[in-house]
C-alpha cells in the first residue's frame, strides 16, 4: 500500500499541477480536485478497493474524496 502511495505522490511533488500534469490542464489544482486525482491514481494503479481519502491542509480544514463523490 505505501508503495502506490508513494508512487502517486511522486507524481506532485515538486511539480508545477497547471504546466506539468495534462490532469490539471483541464481542472484547477483545488484541494477538491487533488484529492480526486489522488483517489484516481490509487484505484487504477492498485487492487486496494479504497472508499475514499481525506487530505489534510492544516488541523481545522481538509479535502475530503469518496467513491461516491464519482
Amino acid at each position: 500500500m505505501d508503495t502506490t502511495i508513494n508512487s502517486v505522490l511522486e507524481l506532485l511533488d515538486h511539480k508545477r499541477l497547471d504546466k506539468d500534469l495534462d490532469y490539471f490542464r483541464e481542472k484547477q489544482s483545488t484541494g477538491e480536485n487533488i484529492a480526486a486525482f489522488i483517489y484516481d491514481k490509487i484505484a487504477e494503479t492498485s487492487e486496494l478497493n479504497i472508499i475514499g481519502i481525506k487530505i489534510w491542509e492544516n488541523r481545522k480544514s481538509y479535502f475530503e474524496h469518496t467513491k461516491e463523490a464519482r
